[in-house]
């Protein structure tokens, strides 16, 4: 009587699916999404008290984004205070586009190389929901990646850089809920 009650045992764990999140399943569900653009934000307007640290960087970004004539840029100074206004101009590429509070352009590719790490976003839950960082490199800069290099410290060309991604358990099947690439895009 024993082996037949074995079977099913054994097929139960099949039928349906890992509980655990396994390193080639979440590779696998990840790299559909790479290669990946890597965007940066210019906001429609902005705001810095005159002769501030703040003021200086948004001088350095301006020198950047003037460069290639994308971008139409207005300064205007009143009780002290210096506001910056930006609209995409009309020598922009398509991939230029403005949204309702930033300007989203293109900075350069991120290309998956891989996932390093997993774990339980709720460790109370096994079968909840499972973080797992993984590494992206950027490659093919647009005359745009000094401004994304200078709003994001530490961000270098073709240097591995850590990206999270969630995934959900549903249907006994392991999913993708979303990666710091389709978040930002979809924000």
């Amino acid at each position: 009587m024993r082996p037949i009650l074995a079977l099913p045992a054994l097929l139960l764990p099949l039928a349906c699916g890992s509980a655990k999140l396994e390193k080639a399943t979440a590779d696998k569900l990840i790299k559909p999404d790479y290669p990946a653009p890597v965007v940066v934000k210019v906001p429609l307007s902005a705001t810095a008290d005159k002769g501030s640290a703040k003021q200086e960087r948004f001088r350095k970004i301006n020198e950047l984004l003037n460069k290639d004539g994308w971008f139409e840029i207005k300064e205007s100074e009143k009780d002290g205070k210096v506001r910056y206004s930006y609209a995409v101009s009309p020598k922009a590429p398509k991939t230029v586009r403005p949204g309702l509070d930033n300007i989203l352009a293109q900075a350069a590719t991120a290309e998956f190389v891989g996932s390093t790490r997993m774990e339980p976003m709720d460790p109370r839950r096994k079968d909840g929901p499972v973080k797992v960082t993984f590494l992206v490199k950027f490659t093919k800069p647009t005359p745009l990646w000094p401004v994304y290099a200078l709003t994001h410290e530490g961000v270098r060309l073709d240097q591995p850089m850590e990206r999270h991604a969630q995934f959900e358990r549903s249907g006994g099947k392991w999913g993708l809920l979303r990666t710091d690439e389709t978040a930002l895009l979809k924000d």
